[in-house]
């Protein structure tokens, strides 16, 4: 497809928008945009969609992201496809290396490949970092990828010698993405769609549980470990990110049936290294 078929939109997000912030990635996942790329740390975002597009909702999904900064729309010049990646680039966290598919696979290294035209999640963000660090330091055993997005975290677990392996997300843009990456992987994690802080989504027994999500369902996923129904299922072991590093204390507080064994931060991240009280 001609570079003429593609236009390329920038948000610049406003002052009071995080860079993170959860309802800017879940609407540009939906949007599914052909390439992407981040500019000035985060703050302003570049990606490409098909001038005749198919989804009629797409229209009512870029006026809500405009409401998250300015918006603009360009002509596409030629290259732009070699441009945005360069922006995705491996990641080599430990034995693991999360790559684009147009990057050869690293022979010393376990290999995930992710797609990032479609899904946000390619192992660059500081809290995917740290769990995958994290993971590695951890017994093997069955696990839970909650929030599982692309999948990044549930495919790296899996190699690294974890089964079984669930991925549960609530946003089925980011199931169809993770089922995507895992068969371009040729592994099989179990992908579910569901809610990890909802008592309505089951969740199997499992050893360990990855929960890569931002303070507010982090202290959601608390209280339901806190019910008592939770003994049927609770995680041994309880990797949490996403946080900020001044929001730690309070996450784990609320889990109270937790206890701390290591704290790991990078670029004002944090990441919570749990273990259930006998």
């Amino acid at each position: 497809m001609s570079d003429e078929a593609f236009t390329r939109y920038t948000l610049h997000l406003a002052d009071d928008v995080a860079g993170d912030d959860p309802e800017v990635r879940d609407l540009l996942a939906a949007i599914q945009p052909a390439g992407w790329e981040e500019i000035d740390g985060g703050r302003t975002i570049r990606f490409w969609l098909r001038r005749e597009s198919s989804d009629p909702e797409e229209g009512a999904r870029l006026e809500r992201l405009a409401a998250f900064g300015a918006l603009r729309a360009a002509a596409q010049e030629a290259g732009w496809q070699d441009g945005w990646r360069r922006f995705h680039r491996p990641v080599r966290v430990g034995a693991v290396c999360v790559r684009p598919p147009w990057y050869p696979a690293q022979s010393d290294a376990l290999d995930v490949v992710i797609d990032t035209g479609m899904a946000f999640g390619t192992g660059s963000h500081s809290t995917t970092r740290l769990c995958l660090e994290a993971l590695q330091d951890i017994p093997r055993g069955s696990l839970i990828d909650a929030g599982a997005g692309s999948g990044v975290l549930a495919l790296a677990a899996l190699r690294l010698g974890f089964a079984p392996v669930w991925a549960l997300d609530n946003d089925p843009v980011a199931v169809e993405s993770c089922l995507r990456n895992a068969a371009a992987n040729g592994l099989e994690p179990h992908v579910m769609l569901g809610d990890v802080t909802d008592a309505a989504t089951p969740l199997p027994d499992a050893d360990v549980m990855v929960a890569n999500l931002l303070q507010g369902p982090l202290l959601a996923l608390a209280r339901r470990l806190s019910e008592p129904s939770s003994d049927d299922w609770a995680p041994a072991r309880l990797v949490v990110s996403g946080l900020l590093e001044e929001q730690g204390d309070v996450v784990a507080d609320a889990l109270e049936g937790y206890g701390v064994v290591r704290r790991a931060v990078s670029g004002g991240w944090l990441l919570l290294d749990l273990v259930r009280r006998a």
